[in-house]
């Protein structure tokens, strides 16, 4: 302890202490003993002993203040954190609020166009069924047969019809009419030729013109607005059965000379 601590205790200690013998005398406690050698020096250790237990304890009670000043302090930063960090996060809510209105807004005039571009679509489709059902009337009998279905839409067509069965049938019609017209085919099929319906084998050279033959009888065929005409020309009966035969691979391959020649049958 050095020489300020002591003469700080000197200063408030030995009034103190005089008080409080003064005190304890006009009490009458221990009055008996107050002038016999060293009671007094009792007495000052004693109220020493109770000072510093007090100091002690006055001490405590500020360092367990500073402690809990600091937490308190830490948690007070905490919570100012926290505050800033939930401002920032509302302040982001209310923009991506504001960002899926407009993104809400712009799906909804996408699906008001899509909406209108089928609507448009329905009605174009609407009005070329007409067209394809004419097309399909100049098909050959065996492409008719194929496209049955396609072609019971088309017919059918009405409000409950959707876009993606009339798109469809009108496509199969097409692409069908497309791969037929590419190719050579042959087929076995009932005409009518000159009021005389009979079986008979053909060879379709495309969609622009079919040749047929029975036995001595054959001829040529045509499509019209009202389905393919047949014609009579016996004279071409073996050009047409060695060309069948060439195609059904059941001769040798050769030349054949068919007649071909660019008319329109009404």
């Amino acid at each position: 302890m050095n020489n300020y601590s002591m003469k700080w205790i000197k200063n408030i200690l030995v009034p103190t202490l005089t008080l409080a013998l003064q005190t304890v005398s006009a009490q009458g406690l221990d009055a008996d003993k107050a002038d016999q050698p060293g009671y007094q020096d009792l007495v000052a250790k004693e109220m020493i002993l109770q000072w510093v237990a007090t100091e002690k304890l006055l001490g405590d009670e500020a360092a367990e203040w500073k402690v809990e000043k600091a937490r308190v302090s830490e948690l007070l930063g905490l919570y100012e954190k926290e505050l800033k960090l939930l401002t920032e996060e509302l302040e982001k809510s209310g923009s991506v609020a504001t960002t899926v209105d407009e993104t809400k807004s712009e799906l909804e005039k996408k699906i008001a166009a899509s909406k209108a571009k089928r609507v448009q679509l329905k009605s174009f489709l609407i009005g070329l069924s007409p067209r394809v059902l004419a097309l399909v009337k100049k098909f050959p009998a065996p492409l008719q047969t194929q496209l049955v279905g396609d072609v019971a839409v088309l017919k059918d067509v009405n409000d409950e019809t959707s876009i993606r069965e009339m798109l469809q049938a009108t496509v199969n019609v097409i692409e069908a009419g497309g791969n037929f017209n590419r190719g050579i085919y042959q087929n076995k099929q009932t005409i009518s030729v000159a009021g005389e319906v009979i079986n008979v084998d053909v060879i379709y050279l495309g969609l622009g013109r079919a040749f047929f033959s029975v036995g001595k009888k054959a001829g040529v065929g045509v499509p019209s607005k009202d389905g393919w005409k047949w014609q009579r020309k016996d004279e071409i009966s073996d050009d047409v059965v060695k060309a069948v035969q060439v195609f059904n691979k059941s001769t040798q391959p050769q030349l054949v000379e068919l007649p071909v020649k660019l008319e329109v049958v009404k």
